[in-house]
């Protein structure tokens, strides 16, 4: 399976100190990212987010790996929706063309990825993830969950549902 992620997921987990568990959760060893995505979290870095600095290493250490688009994929990814970022527009592009699955807690995107069959998993739905898989307990996902509260501000609206059996 090849997992492709938006920014707003690999900070969220970067924020819970949990990456290498979602990792586990979807039974992968790596994360592709797009060009884009990669400029976003070096941004980041840059801005001295403190969460954010374990990337440099996943990065190195090939757990997150760089897809770079070609030109034919950028001049695609410049046909979505502008209201989409440049990470989101380019993740959509390779996720069809590797048949992969998306990553993203952008609402707008998961809901784009619906009407045109691309898969996608959203925030909520790798939390549950985490558990379903026996890779963290509820409690653990619980303390991520606080940890990204805390950190960027999240609102899990849907914890019953996440729980749920």
């Amino acid at each position: 399976m090849i997992v492709i992620s938006d920014t707003n997921i690999i900070s969220s987990f970067a924020a819970a100190e949990a990456l290498p568990l979602l990792l586990d959760a979807l039974h992968v060893d790596h994360l592709v990212i797009p060009s884009a995505v990669y400029d976003e979290l070096q941004a980041g870095i840059a801005a001295k987010v403190a969460y954010l600095e374990p990337i440099s290493h996943w990065i190195d250490s090939k757990i997150l790996r760089v897809a770079p688009l070609t030109a034919e994929q950028l001049e695609r990814a410049e046909t979505l929706p502008q209201s989409f970022g440049a990470g989101e527009r380019q993740g959509i592009i390779l996720t069809d063309d590797l048949r992969g699955t998306l990553l993203t807690n952008e609402k707008r995107v998961v809901n784009y990825c619906t009407r045109n069959h691309l898969l996608c998993l959203n925030l909520s739905q790798l939390l549950r993830l985490l558990w379903k898989e026996k890779v963290a307990t509820p409690d653990q996902v619980r303390t991520f969950m606080r940890r990204m509260t805390e950190a960027e501000g999240i609102i899990f609206k849907d914890d019953d549902q996440l729980f749920a059996s």
